[in-house]
């Protein structure tokens, strides 16, 4: 079961299920907390959860040094692909972790 407490101005959830690591996540209306809690006990009894907190921490400059070094050596214009992600790495989002809500 999920548990909901309020800290400062913000709702922490936790969803904690025998067998799965324990999920927390920090909302600032306890209604998206609650919302966000049935949802992932959800897919824990559906049998279609998957933790999402490594992926979390990904940030996009990461996932476009993987698609070179993986999917752009075997397409036909690579090498110019190469010249133009790399130059999109060079902008300042590409450091910020990527976070999907819900």
């Amino acid at each position: 079961m999920a548990s909901i407490r309020k800290r400062g101005n913000n709702w922490q959830v936790r969803v904690t299920r025998k067998g799965y690591p324990p999920e927390t996540r920090t909302f600032s209306n306890r209604i998206d907390a609650e919302r966000w809690g049935r949802s992932i006990e959800s897919e824990i009894d559906k049998g279609s959860y998957s933790s999402r907190t490594a992926a979390e921490q990904v940030t996009l400059a990461e996932v476009i040094d993987r698609y070179i070094t993986e999917v752009s050596p075997r397409k036909r214009g690579g090498a110019d692909e190469v010249i133009r992600l790399r130059a999109m790495k060079r902008h300042r989002f590409t450091k910020l972790l990527t976070r999907v809500e819900n």
